[in-house]
């Protein structure tokens, strides 16, 4: 078309005017918008609330009356505009205070008291700072650690930003008069693509969720407590007792890039419970307890899957987060045991075809099958609620010492897991470590596991869980960027559609293992006095597997204890 053609139809239609203008502004203004709210996301100088990260791994951590195994635990705790330290104890038996920019050794280290009146040594907070990611998961502050002595640099970041984009309207402007129109915007198009799903992918925001606590119950009223780490909660119930469903009591960190920091917990029945590494569903039985009769694994199987399938053929199934999944369990080399014993509890149990094979060409043999996927952060809290509904009531309390809780409670029923080192002297149990990434990845449908147990794909509700790790004996509880490689690496081998997962976070749990699960009954004595111990813990990463099945069997060991409390001379014979 023409020049004149052109100004003979803008003479007919009218030249650039204001209505001309309104039209471009509203073409434009979501593209700007939308760049600046990207790019705000990034240089956002928000200062969260934070305090000095201790110089190694911690076992304990205390502040004020609140007791704890993770730092991030005491956040809530804090009051506004007030300045309180945080004590923790190394796994080397060093006591430090914490403050927000400075933290101090103490010189006496034979008591974890609160209140500290000797010598202490002054440290700057050289291994960086630990911050609450309850509200902002990840800001330009969190990551340069803008904060204390540095803090003034953060203030700079905004200003800074706002001018750049200033800047970058007058370049562009500039650029786009004396350009060509398409050109321009074939540059900006090419580099918002890039730069904005960089962005994306980086600063995603989580979701937190905050503790819960747990109940138990007798059916007489008869008070006894359930001890979980070291906290014990009082039960007061009528109605018929509940089975108490352990699980992991080690701690859980997440974080949306594979390099970077961040914590995550959620609360869970019967137990200050930080969520399991693997929200693990019942396709395997991954117990790796030695000294636990493989039918008496079958039984507590079998139990958990009845009462799991129960649920999801009903009308709590999401609310409770159970689900059923399909999928393979595949292996290098033709197993000894080429079915299973739990092959009768799983639905549709057979042997893959060699057809499906195919899809995993390093692998020779392997199973199919329909199962549960039971996830916690759903699960727990579904449970918590039917407990209270039942007249359920908690009171939290810490304690040092089972002892610490007579003559207050008739039965104690210790699911504290790796607390159980220090409550009832259990040098067997020990952690067993790790690390998962949750991604996104909605076309991922079906679940798949390498015999070896360490590399999996689970598909789940919300998100495909990728694991995993199992590192015995190893209390680090931050991510390591190099396993989530090597995790996102054997994945994707055999599933190699996962390379466009994406948000990914990562997860790591202490499992809390021994040779066998501990369930027995246990009588206390201190001179006169006696305090019945059911003991309940130590599944390691069967805790989900199992959880209903062991249940029943405490809930059974509970019931001995009541009926022998009821009788007359109950303490001979206890």
């Amino acid at each position: 078309m023409g020049s004149s053609n052109l100004e003979l139809i803008f003479d007919s239609v009218g030249h650039f005017g204001r209505y001309q203008i309104f039209l471009y502004f509203i073409c434009a203004f979501q593209n700007i918008s939308c760049g600046i709210h990207y790019l705000a996301s990034v240089f956002l100088s928000v200062s969260p609330q934070h305090t000095c990260r201790p110089p190694g791994n911690v076992s304990q951590v205390l502040f004020q009356d609140l007791s704890t195994w993770q730092l991030e635990d005491i956040w809530t705790q804090f009051s506004v505009g007030r300045e309180d330290h945080i004590l923790v104890k190394l796994q080397d038996g060093e006591i430090w205070e914490l403050t927000s920019c400075q933290r101090f050794r103490r010189d006496d280290q034979s008591s974890l008291d609160y209140e500290y009146s000797g010598q202490k040594s002054s440290f700057p907070c050289l291994d960086g700072y630990i911050y609450d990611r309850s509200k902002w998961l990840s800001t330009v502050v969190t990551q340069w650690d803008l904060v204390c002595n540095r803090e003034w640099f953060g203030r700079l970041i905004q200003p800074t930003f706002m001018f750049g984009v200033l800047l970058g309207a007058v370049i562009f402007g500039y650029l786009s008069d004396r350009c060509s129109g398409n050109s321009c915007l074939c540059l900006c198009v090419l580099g918002d693509g890039p730069c904005g799903e960089k962005k994306h992918s980086d600063f995603l925001p989580s979701v937190k969720r905050s503790d819960q606590w747990c109940d138990y119950g007798d059916p007489q009223g008869l008070p006894f407590l359930v001890s979980g780490g070291n906290y014990g909660w009082k039960i007061f119930h009528r109605g018929s007792i509940w089975p108490y469903i352990p699980l992991y009591s080690g701690a859980v960190s997440n974080h949306c890039k594979v390099a970077g920091r961040g914590e995550w917990q959620h609360g869970g029945p019967c137990g200050k419970h930080r969520g399991p590494v693997v929200h693990l569903s019942l396709q395997h039985l991954d117990l790796h307890a030695t000294d636990t009769p493989i039918q008496k694994q079958k039984q507590w199987f079998k139990e958990t899957f009845d009462h799991l399938f129960a649920i999801v053929n009903s009308a709590e199934a999401e609310d409770a987060g159970v689900i059923l999944v399909s999928g393979w369990q595949i292996f290098r080399s033709i197993p000894t045991e080429e079915v299973p014993y739990w092959a009768d509890v799983v639905l549709g149990f057979r042997k893959m075809t060699k057809d499906e094979l195919k899809k995993f060409p390093q692998h020779v043999f392997g199973h199919a099958f329909t199962t549960l996927k039971c996830e916690g952060p759903a699960y727990l809290p579904w449970l918590q609620k039917r407990v209270k509904g039942s007249g359920g009531l908690i009171l939290t309390r810490r304690i040092e010492d089972l002892w610490e809780l007579h003559p207050s409670f008739d039965i104690v029923v210790n699911c504290s897991g790796l607390g159980s080192r220090q409550l009832a002297g259990d040098s067997k149990i020990f952690p067993v470590r790790g690390q998962v990434l949750k991604v996104q990845a909605p076309w991922v449908k079906h679940f798949i596991r390498d015999s070896s147990g360490l590399t999996y794909i689970y598909p789940g509700v919300s998100n495909v869980t990728l694991g995993g790790t199992r590192q015995k004996g190893d209390w680090n509880l931050s991510p390591d960027a190099e396993i989530s490689k090597d995790i996102l690496s054997r994945c994707c081998a055999l599933e190699p559609s996962l390379r466009g997962a994406y948000d990914l976070r990562e997860k790591v749990g202490l499992r809390p293992s021994r040779p066998g699960v501990r369930l027995e009954k246990e009588l206390l004595a201190q001179g006169s006095r006696r305090l019945p111990v059911v003991h309940h813990y130590g599944h390691g990463s069967g805790g989900i597997a199992m959880h209903w099945g062991t249940a029943l069997e405490a809930t059974r060991l509970v019931n001995e204890c009541v009926q022998v409390l009821r009788t007359p001379a109950s303490q001979s014979k206890l």
